[in-house]
Protein backbone atom coordinates (compact mmCIF):
# COMPACT_ATOMS: atom_id res chain seq x y z
CA UNK A 1 0.00 0.00 0.00
CA UNK A 2 2.43 2.66 -1.17
CA UNK A 3 1.32 6.27 -0.78
CA UNK A 4 3.21 9.50 -1.50
CA UNK A 5 4.21 10.90 1.90
CA UNK A 6 6.71 12.70 4.13
CA UNK A 7 9.54 10.31 5.03
CA UNK A 8 10.96 12.67 7.69
CA UNK A 9 7.59 12.75 9.47
CA UNK A 10 7.56 8.94 9.73
CA UNK A 11 11.19 8.90 10.90
CA UNK A 12 10.56 11.61 13.50
CA UNK A 13 7.68 9.62 14.98
CA UNK A 14 9.90 6.54 15.30
CA UNK A 15 12.60 8.56 17.02
CA UNK A 16 10.01 9.83 19.52
CA UNK A 17 8.64 6.34 20.16
CA UNK A 18 12.10 4.88 20.77
CA UNK A 19 13.13 7.75 23.04
CA UNK A 20 11.23 6.17 25.96
CA UNK A 21 13.37 3.02 25.84
CA UNK A 22 16.51 5.10 25.24
CA UNK A 23 15.73 7.21 28.31
CA UNK A 24 15.82 4.04 30.42
CA UNK A 25 19.48 3.57 29.42
CA UNK A 26 20.28 7.30 29.40
CA UNK A 27 20.89 7.15 25.64
CA UNK A 28 20.39 10.36 23.71
CA UNK A 29 18.63 10.02 20.35
CA UNK A 30 19.38 12.85 17.92
CA UNK A 31 17.40 13.21 14.67
CA UNK A 32 19.00 15.24 11.88
CA UNK A 33 16.53 15.28 8.95
CA UNK A 34 17.68 16.30 5.50
CA UNK A 35 15.56 18.03 2.90
CA UNK A 36 13.63 15.27 1.12
CA UNK A 37 10.95 15.07 -1.53
CA UNK A 38 7.72 13.24 -0.72
CA UNK A 39 8.16 9.62 -1.79
CA UNK A 40 5.87 6.60 -2.20
CA UNK A 41 6.12 3.93 0.51
CA UNK A 42 4.02 1.64 2.67
CA UNK A 43 3.84 3.36 6.07
CA UNK A 44 3.44 0.15 8.07
CA UNK A 45 6.41 -1.58 6.46
CA UNK A 46 8.78 1.39 6.61
CA UNK A 47 7.73 2.20 10.19
CA UNK A 48 8.64 -1.39 11.10
CA UNK A 49 12.08 -1.06 9.49
CA UNK A 50 12.80 2.32 11.09
CA UNK A 51 11.69 1.03 14.48
CA UNK A 52 13.93 -2.02 14.15
CA UNK A 53 17.02 -0.03 13.14
CA UNK A 54 16.57 2.58 15.89
CA UNK A 55 15.52 -0.03 18.48
CA UNK A 56 18.59 -2.16 17.70
CA UNK A 57 20.86 0.86 18.07
CA UNK A 58 19.41 1.49 21.53
CA UNK A 59 19.49 -2.21 22.41
CA UNK A 60 23.18 -2.62 21.59
CA UNK A 61 24.45 0.76 22.79
CA UNK A 62 25.97 1.26 26.21
CA UNK A 63 24.30 3.54 28.75
CA UNK A 64 25.16 7.24 28.48
CA UNK A 65 25.82 7.10 24.74
CA UNK A 66 24.32 8.74 21.67
CA UNK A 67 22.45 7.45 18.61
CA UNK A 68 22.29 9.68 15.54
CA UNK A 69 19.47 9.21 13.01
CA UNK A 70 19.85 11.06 9.70
CA UNK A 71 17.96 11.28 6.43
CA UNK A 72 19.36 12.50 3.13
CA UNK A 73 18.59 12.67 -0.55
CA UNK A 74 20.95 10.77 -2.88
CA UNK A 75 20.16 11.14 -6.60
CA UNK A 76 17.04 8.99 -7.17
CA UNK A 77 17.02 7.60 -3.63
CA UNK A 78 16.53 8.78 -0.07
CA UNK A 79 18.47 7.22 2.79
CA UNK A 80 17.90 6.79 6.51
CA UNK A 81 21.03 6.06 8.56
CA UNK A 82 21.24 5.09 12.23
CA UNK A 83 24.68 5.48 13.84
CA UNK A 84 25.35 4.11 17.32
CA UNK A 85 28.28 4.05 19.75
CA UNK A 86 27.92 0.33 20.45
CA UNK A 87 30.56 -2.40 20.28
CA UNK A 88 30.69 -2.51 16.48
CA UNK A 89 30.61 -5.66 14.37
CA UNK A 90 33.31 -7.95 13.06
CA UNK A 91 33.51 -8.58 9.30
CA UNK A 92 32.23 -12.11 9.96
CA UNK A 93 29.17 -10.85 11.84
CA UNK A 94 28.47 -8.28 9.11
CA UNK A 95 28.22 -11.12 6.57
CA UNK A 96 25.48 -12.79 8.68
CA UNK A 97 23.50 -9.68 9.65
CA UNK A 98 20.55 -9.73 7.27
CA UNK A 99 20.03 -13.53 7.30
CA UNK A 100 17.26 -15.26 9.27
CA UNK A 101 17.83 -16.55 12.81
CA UNK A 102 21.34 -15.14 13.09
CA UNK A 103 22.46 -14.11 16.53
CA UNK A 104 25.85 -12.47 16.57
CA UNK A 105 28.68 -11.99 19.02
CA UNK A 106 27.44 -8.53 20.07
CA UNK A 107 24.97 -8.74 22.96
CA UNK A 108 22.25 -6.33 24.08
CA UNK A 109 23.53 -4.06 26.84
CA UNK A 110 20.37 -4.03 28.98
CA UNK A 111 19.34 -7.71 29.00
CA UNK A 112 17.00 -7.26 26.00
CA UNK A 113 16.06 -10.27 23.84
CA UNK A 114 17.10 -10.85 20.23
CA UNK A 115 15.52 -13.42 17.89
CA UNK A 116 17.75 -12.88 14.87
CA UNK A 117 14.75 -12.21 12.62
CA UNK A 118 14.34 -8.44 12.66
CA UNK A 119 17.02 -7.48 10.14
CA UNK A 120 16.07 -10.30 7.74
CA UNK A 121 12.48 -9.03 7.72
CA UNK A 122 13.71 -5.45 7.25
CA UNK A 123 15.78 -6.49 4.24
CA UNK A 124 12.76 -8.16 2.63
CA UNK A 125 10.52 -5.13 3.23
CA UNK A 126 13.09 -2.73 1.78
CA UNK A 127 13.71 -4.96 -1.26
CA UNK A 128 9.94 -5.07 -1.88
CA UNK A 129 10.12 -1.27 -2.11
CA UNK A 130 12.99 -1.48 -4.63
CA UNK A 131 15.51 -0.29 -2.04
CA UNK A 132 18.72 -1.50 -0.42
CA UNK A 133 19.97 -2.11 3.13
CA UNK A 134 23.51 -2.02 4.46
CA UNK A 135 25.84 -1.57 7.38
CA UNK A 136 29.16 0.11 8.03
CA UNK A 137 30.90 -0.96 11.21
CA UNK A 138 34.22 -1.39 12.93
CA UNK A 139 34.83 -3.30 16.15
CA UNK A 140 35.00 -0.91 19.09
CA UNK A 141 33.75 2.05 17.03
CA UNK A 142 30.00 1.56 16.67
CA UNK A 143 27.85 0.78 13.64
CA UNK A 144 25.83 2.62 11.05
CA UNK A 145 22.82 0.78 9.64
CA UNK A 146 21.10 2.33 6.65
CA UNK A 147 18.48 1.75 4.02
CA UNK A 148 17.58 3.57 0.86
CA UNK A 149 14.31 3.84 -1.00
CA UNK A 150 13.68 5.04 -4.57
CA UNK A 151 12.09 8.47 -4.89
CA UNK A 152 9.69 7.17 -7.57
Amino acid sequence: NKELQDFNDTAGKQVEMNQLVADGKNIQLHFDPGTLPAIPYDTSAITQVMGNFIGNAVKFSPPNSKVLITTESLDDFIRLSVHDEGPGLSKEDQQLLFKEFQTLSARPTGGEKSTGLGLAICKKLIHLHGGQVGVSSELGKGSTFYFSLPTR
